[in-house]
């Protein structure tokens, strides 16, 4: 689906308590996965404080019949409620900040809150967000707003509006994974082996110690990780393909 109304109205916020079954998890508005690490850290803060900042969910109004809240932003904060809500068996309402306003930039507040996050989008994951922007929005939305929301650069932004307009001249929809998507014959996604430290693996592993001042692995993807990094997190140094810079 392609969005080509102007946002309208400034968007207006209230508070409210919900409970966690009645906020949707759109795909649409999905950003990032979910990583259990960080759950459980969340869950440990939200048993010994006793609350989490507020979700950010959309009043969805679309189908006047049938409205929504839909999580935009704090699927982690969700799912620690969620768990916290399983093992005491208490059903309490959980804070949330609904916004109203139009479907673009409901888009563009979940880009904005998610990129911006201080759990950072994976690579693969800002790809994404910026290839769901272009695709959605690419006749309302500028390269800089794309830009500005997602932390893509503009040659990506670029990129991709000239990917879209082949696709659209193609009769070919998109299937969200900015991967896939890119070529006519997309390249087959890399498993995750102990040969293969993909930039999702990554992300997922704990950063390295402070003043940590020794070599750093350079990677066919692009990642660059420290050697300590590598071996905190059980990977077996050896069996990984790289090569060592001086820092």
């Amino acid at each position: 689906m392609t969005i080509t109304a102007k946002a309208t109205a400034t968007p207006s916020y209230r508070r409210a308590y919900v409970q966690p079954r009645e906020i949707t998890r759109d795909p649409a508005f999905t950003v990032r996965g979910i990583r259990e690490d960080h759950v459980r850290t969340l869950y440990v803060a939200l048993r010994n404080s006793g609350r989490l900042d507020p979700v950010l969910v959309w009043e969805d109004l679309r189908d006047p019949d049938r409205p929504r809240l839909v999580l935009l932003d704090g699927q982690h904060i969700l799912a620690a409620y969620e768990n916290q809500r399983r093992k005491t068996k208490v059903a309490k309402g959980i804070p949330v900040r609904i916004v109203t306003c139009d479907e673009i930039t409901a888009h563009r507040l979940a880009a904005q809150r998610n990129s911006r996050d201080k759990l950072p989008l994976t690579f693969a994951e800002k790809m994404n967000l910026a290839w769901r922007l272009v695709w959605l929005a690419d006749a309302v939305l500028s390269k800089a707003d794309i830009v500005g929301d997602t932390g893509a650069s503009r040659t990506t932004v670029h990129n991709m509006r000239q990917r879209r307009r082949a696709m659209i001249a193609a009769g070919k929809q998109p299937t969200g994974e900015w991967w896939r998507d890119a070529k006519d014959t997309p390249p087959e996604q890399p498993e995750e082996t102990d040969n293969v430290l993909t930039p999702d693996r990554l992300a997922r592993l704990p950063d390295p110690p402070e003043g940590f001042e020794g070599l750093r692995v350079v990677y066919a993807e692009g990642c660059t990780v420290s050697a300590d990094r590598l071996k905190a997190s059980g990977v077996v140094f050896k069996q990984i393909p790289y090569q060592v810079e001086g820092v």
